[in-house]
This record gives C-alpha cells, structure tokens and sequence, in this order.
C-alpha cells in the first residue's frame, strides 16, 4: 500500500505536468492562430483599402475627363454658333450694302438722266440772260454776239421790210427819191423799236425757261444728295444694329459656354469631393471593423490564453493535492505497520496547507 501510494503520487505529479504542457502547448499554438487571424484580417483591410483607392481614382479620373469633354463640346458648339451668327451678319451687311449702293446708283442716274433732259434749257437761260445783260448795259457781250441788229432774226425783218418798201417805191415810180430814203430810216427805226421789245421779252422767257431748268437741277441735287444721306444713315443705322445684336448673341453664346463650364467644373469639384467623403467613410469604416476584428480577436486570444492558464494551475493543484494526499496516505500505512498510533492521525488540509491532529 505504501508503495502504491508513493507511485500515484508520481503518477498523479507526471499527470499535473502533462496537463500543464498541454494547456502550455495549447497557448502557443493558439497565439500561431492569432498572429495568423491578425495578419489575415490586416491583409484584407489592405486589399479593401486598395480597392477604395483604386475606385476613387478611375472615379475621379472619368469625372475629369467627363467634364473636360463637356467642356470642349461647349467650346466647339459655341464657337460654332459664333461662327455662323457672325456669317450671317456679314451676308446681312453685305446686302444691306449691296442694296444701298443700288439704289444710290438709280438715284445718281436719275439725276444724270434729269441732268440730260433740263442742261439744254439751263444753258440757253444762261446765255439769253448774259445777252439781255449786255443789251441792258449791266455785263460785257457774250462770245460771238454782236448785238440786236445783228441777230439772224432782226437782219431778216429787216431785209424783208426793205424789199417790201422798195417795191412799194418802185411801183409808185419814186424808187430813187429823197422819199424812200426817209421811209426806209423811219422802217428801219420802227422795226427796230417795235421787234428790240420783243427781242428782249424772248430773251426773258428764254432765260426764264433756263432759270426753272436751274432750280429743278437744284432741287434734284438736293433731294438726291439728301436721298443719299437718308440711305447712308439707314445703313449705318442697321449696320449698327446687325452688329449690335451680333454682339449681344456672341456675348449670350459665350456667357452660356462659360456657365456651362463653371457648371460641369462645380459638379465635377462636387463628385470628387463625394468621392473623397466615401472613400473617407468607407475607410473609416474598414478602419473601425479592423479595430473590431482585431479586439474581438484580442479578447478571445486573451480569454483562451486565460482559460488556459487556469486549467494548468488547475491541473498543477489537482496533482500537488493528490501527490500530498498518497504521500499522506502511504505514511499513515506505513506508521500503522509499524505499529505507531497517531491518534487523529495526520491528515491534508484541501483548502490551505496540510495540518497535523495531536499524536497521543
């Protein structure tokens, strides 16, 4: 009996320390599956996180190009409506131009044509008044006129009364008398009194004629150079508001090209910066759920380590009492062989270290 006791105190003690490796043994290879939890998990908030890079990249790089091709298309159309607003503008200036000068052209021969019709009247005034000035006496002669008597007119009156006068004379038989001498000078005085008013009067009506010629010239000069006025201020005015309104379309074109510019570059500045707050939350995000993980692997490490813990002092207590407890158990054999009495005998205190009772 003793020697039993002895042997399973040995054994109960190799027991102890078996348990105690393995719980030692368990500890390690738990914190093997830990530091392999641990870099898992940090793998995969890595790669999560390369991911999110990567997304927000390709997201902002088609943001960029997106609006940047917006921008262009604004650019090019706008340029093209530019373009064919100003294209109209010339050919509307063109024909505004065109039909000025036409009809500046039919004003100019009009009054050529007016010209051609009233010159001659004009002319014939102005030499029938130089003739009455001169036989007036308030001018010099006109070029090759040699005054009243002279005129075709008055030489014709003149030869015809004589011959008249002369006929009568030689019919009457007093052809080369004192008689006829008289009568032809008191002819010729008449006529000359008689035919001069006359003469002057034509004159008048001829130079009148001219001066009315003069005064429609004028006033056909007049009024076709105020026609033309008229025409030039209408074409510089509607020139002025071709160009006017031109401008203010350009100017409307490009004040719609640059707001649709600033547009797209806000929503494009907007989705970036969406972009750059999803990426930070979803980061924060991947970043909370790795410090969950990694705690939640920490706790149940630490747990595992700590149960483990206990049962191999559990297990080195149990076996530290048990081996007390044979060893005890072979002494009392032993004392009784030997025919020792202890009375109460020598027993283990479970709970606290092992107590003696009284020997006697």
């Amino acid at each position: 009996m003793v020697i039993g006791s002895i042997v399973g105190a040995i054994s109960g003690a190799d027991a102890a320390d078996e348990q105690s490796d393995a719980a030692n043994a368990a500890t390690r290879a738990q914190e093997i599956q830990f530091n392999k939890a641990l870099a898992e998990t940090r793998r995969q908030y890595d790669t999560s996180l390369n991911f999110l890079r990567e997304g927000i990249g390709d997201a902002k790089g088609h943001l960029a190009t997106e609006s940047q091709r917006a921008n262009n298309a604004l650019q090019q159309y706008g340029n093209q409506s530019i373009g064919t607003i100003q294209r109209y503008n010339n050919l509307a200036e063109n024909a505004l131009r065109n039909s000025t000068n036409t009809a500046l052209e039919n004003d100019a021969r009009g009054y050529s044509q007016a010209q051609g019709y009233l010159n001659p009247y004009y002319r014939s005034g102005l030499g029938a008044q130089g003739v009455i000035d001169y036989e007036l006496g308030f001018g010099e002669a006109p070029a090759n006129y040699d005054g009243f008597s002279l005129t075709p007119g008055a030489q014709f009156l003149q030869e015809e009364g004589e011959r008249a006068l002369l006929r009568t004379q030689a019919a009457r038989g007093g052809l080369d008398s004192g008689t006829t001498l008289q009568d032809l000078s008191r002819f010729n005085q008449g006529l000359a009194a008689t035919d001069y008013d006359n003469y002057i009067n034509r004159l008048l009506s001829v130079s009148g004629t001219g001066a009315n010629a003069g005064n429609a010239l004028a006033n056909a000069a007049l009024s076709t150079a105020n026609t033309a006025g008229n025409r030039l201020q209408s074409l510089g005015n509607n020139l002025a508001g071709l160009r006017s309104g031109t401008g203010s379309n350009v100017a409307g074109i490009q004040s719609g090209i640059g707001a649709g510019i600033s547009n797209n570059i806000f929503g494009a500045g907007q989705g970036m910066a969406n972009a750059s707050l999803g990426f930070g939350n979803s980061a924060a995000n991947l970043a909370t759920g790795l410090g969950n993980n990694i705690a939640n692997l920490g706790v149940n490490f630490g747990n595992q380590q700590a149960n483990n813990l206990i049962q191999a002092g559990n297990a080195q207590a149990t076996g530290s009492i048990n081996t007390g407890n044979s060893i005890i158990s072979g002494v009392n054999n032993l004392a009784s062989l030997a025919g020792f009495g202890f009375g109460g005998g020598f027993s283990p205190n479970v709970s606290g270290a092992p107590s003696f009772g009284s020997f006697f």
